[in-house]
């Protein structure tokens, strides 16, 4: 990770440290603490799926209390079985019948998000991640990409000091990435964020942005780190890719059931083994850079990551071959994108070819002379030549 295991979030601020994650595709559990407050966000794949808290008022049945869901006998009951019996306060809720299992679903993701976005306003704390498979498979998700999380958090925050410190310098020079799982990514961007969007060009610095907006600066502010936080955004600095002006339409995919192809994705995966670099992109080998690029951008927001969520076919098999396709789709981007290593690869599938059909001749010579040997064989046994045809005969069969 880019990231260390274990440190303060002073240092690393939980959007920084969420979307680290979500980059480097992770599963295990974030852990973060605050004195006596501990939280454990599980997050599979990159994706925040469940947490748990200590603090008293994150509890579902606080919760739901507060919501006026169930009432306090109803409460007292649930907590008095939790301590008999071990067992999760939703499921037993579930069981006397205290809330509808639409009501239970609805309000464990309600707590999840709530769980979350409290950690948004910590000034101070620890944070650790310990990699590594899942202790339990939750059956109550969170479906919501780590963008929106991002941005919904971020939302909330009224902060100047938290803002201000996960901002680079003012001087600093911001510019679009050009990493596809980042501008691509499924988000709700507001008119607020776009509009901060339009007067981010690899030329305006950070205050400048702030001077010519229309929003108040810290709404600005805030709006520049959410785009930074969500990784749309990074320093213009020497070494670093960031998107050029005419590149791509900017524009999040959506995750609606109607606009993901799932039996594309299934066919597209089947062929991956099949495929050069070229049948990847769906692009010649003479192809312009500008059109490797087109093709592969139009693919990785195809193939993004994200398409996995609100799907109804909820299942590892959709969301891997999508992780699949999109590491594929950006090897066979990154070579072809690359002189040198675009002219290497091409000698390389040069030699493959040459060596396909040079096994291929030999095949086809191999069959002739087998022909050959039956023939001759035949003509022996014909003879009387019994010898001669078991010779020629062995030889055919070899």
């Amino acid at each position: 990770m880019n990231i260390p295991l274990k440190e303060n979030i002073k240092k690393f601020s939980l959007p920084y440290i969420i979307n680290s994650i979500r980059e480097e595709n992770t599963t295990g559990i974030l852990r973060l603490t605050n004195q006596n407050i501990k939280k454990d966000l599980f997050i599979k794949g990159g994706y925040i799926i469940f947490a748990t808290s200590n603090r008293d008022e994150e509890r579902l049945g606080d919760i739901l209390l507060k919501s006026g869901k169930i009432n306090k006998e109803q409460y007292d009951i649930s907590v008095r079985v939790l301590k008999e019996t071990g067992k999760r306060q939703g499921q037993i809720l579930l069981e006397q019948k205290f809330i509808s299992a639409k009501e239970l679903l609805t309000f464990i993701r309600h707590q999840i998000k709530e769980i979350i976005m409290e950690l948004f306003s910590w000034e101070k704390g620890e944070y650790e991640f310990i990699p590594g498979e899942l202790p339990m498979e939750e059956v109550i998700t969170l479906d919501i990409s780590t963008g929106n999380i991002i941005i919904e958090g971020i939302k909330k925050i009224n902060n100047l000091t938290i803002i201000r410190s996960g901002l680079p310098s003012v001087n600093s020079i911001p510019a679009l990435s050009s990493n596809p799982l980042n501008i691509f990514q499924d988000v709700e961007l507001d008119s607020d964020v776009k509009n901060i969007l339009l007067l981010i060009n690899g030329k305006n610095r950070l205050k400048d942005i702030c001077n010519i907006s229309s929003l108040p600066e810290f709404d600005a502010l805030k709006n520049i780190y959410l785009l930074y936080s969500t990784g749309f955004i990074l320093n213009k600095t020497e070494g670093v890719k960031t998107l050029k002006e005419e590149a791509i339409e900017l524009e999040p995919i959506k995750t609606s059931e109607e606009s993901v192809d799932i039996e594309k994705i299934h066919n597209a995966f089947s062929l991956l083994k099949e495929q050069n670099n070229y049948e990847i992109l769906n692009v010649k080998e003479n192809a312009a850079e500008a059109e490797i690029k087109k093709a592969y951008f139009r693919l990785a927001k195809e193939y993004h990551p994200d398409r996995h969520l609100n799907l109804k076919e909820k299942s590892a098999d959709i969301k891997n071959k999508l992780e699949a396709l999109f590491a594929r789709i950006t090897e066979a981007y990154n070579i072809l994108i690359d002189d040198e290593k675009k002219r290497e690869y091409d000698i390389s599938l040069a030699a493959r070819f040459i060596k396909h059909r040079e096994k291929e001749e030999t095949k086809e010579d191999n069959i002739n002379k087998a022909k050959a040997q039956f023939i001759i064989g035949k003509k022996n046994m014909d003879k009387g030549n019994f010898w001669g045809a078991a010779d020629a005969l062995r030889w055919a069969i070899r």
